[in-house]
């Protein structure tokens, strides 16, 4: 079976948030995080090429362009390793972030490394790998806000057998040069992603009490354009933790341009979150879909912002 996440549509933009399609011995998954643009011609099979990864059997995963119809590469083949389903674009759509892990460089394969590789910046046009970023551990969601600053949510920091743990967190880094410009390293694993115009929102786990079993209340974590980072645990949802996991999910959806974010989890009002002031407040769900002004304060107000 061969899967394919497809990136974007070349000749339009980058096609996000849609449904996944497959057929005989053929899957394709569809990347559902990035912006969402309008197509500027008639839905329908796209005439051109894709920029999607492409996992065969036994070949690993490979970034190229494909044909729409038969989803074969069609322009020069780049292998990306251990891929961990996290892109996105540069402003001008020239580069695309990956997140990945990798202990050796493929622009330097003799080069000692001070950190494992987790972010790697390819230039679209010659295929290449131009920029990769020692994180520690691999980025599991990226947001390219600036030509000059990414966001990169990292894996949650992993024990060596000395018990130093590796650098796990969210970064900021400069893609140009590579440098990390700042790392909250508690704040990792993030469950979900979505860009706004001028940020990045993450859903991150709760951080773990003092013993393996019981309950955390996640936390929504919004990075700006200017390299900010602004958090808020979500105190009134309470996800299960097993063996020091957390077992429980919760969901993120947000609105750009209401600038809200919402959190949904099973058994707890949902979470909605003003971005601009980090202000949240708890409401049954049946009364979000009551009409503007009727909404109210259906289960009270949380506790205030928290900001690094």
């Amino acid at each position: 079976m061969r899967r394919v996440a497809l990136l974007s549509i070349a000749a339009v933009a980058v096609l996000a948030n849609a449904s996944c399609a497959g057929g005989e011995g053929l899957r394709v998954e569809v990347c559902a995080s990035g912006p969402t643009v309008a197509l500027d011609k008639p839905t329908g099979a796209p005439s051109e090429p894709l920029l999607g990864m492409l996992a065969l059997p036994n070949t690993g995963v490979i970034l190229a362009r494909l044909d729409p119809r038969s989803l074969k590469p069609v322009s020069r083949r780049l292998e990306v390793g251990e891929y961990h389903d996290a892109w996105s674009l540069s402003p001008d759509r020239s580069q695309l972030a990956l997140g990945m892990s990798s202990g050796g460089s493929v622009i330097s394969p003799s080069r000692r490394l001070r950190a494992r590789i987790g972010v790697m910046i390819v230039d679209l046009e010659a295929m290449k790998v131009v920029q990769e970023v020692e994180t520690g551990i691999a980025a599991e969601a990226l947001g390219w806000l600036t030509p000059r600053l990414l966001v990169a949510g990292l894996l949650e920091p992993l024990v060596s057998g000395a018990g130093a743990p590796s650098q796990g967190g969210t970064v900021v880094v400069d893609p140009l040069t590579g440098k990390i410009l700042r790392r909250w390293p508690r704040l990792s694993f993030p469950q979900a992603s979505a860009r706004t115009r001028d940020s990045f929102v993450m859903l991150l786990p709760g951080l773990p009490p003092d013993t393996a079993e019981g309950t955390a209340a996640p936390r929504l974590a919004v990075v700006d354009a200017r390299g900010r980072l602004r958090s808020v645990a979500l105190e009134r949802i309470q996800l299960a933790l097993r063996d020091g996991v957390q077992w429980d999910g919760a969901g993120l959806a947000v609105d750009a341009g209401q600038a809200r974010a919402y959190v949904f989890a099973a058994d707890a009002p949902v979470a909605e979150i003003d971005l601009r002031t980090m202000r949240v407040s708890y409401h049954r769900l049946e009364a979000l879909f009551r009409r503007p002004g009727e909404l109210g304060d259906a289960e009270g107000q949380s506790d205030g912002k928290l900001s690094w």
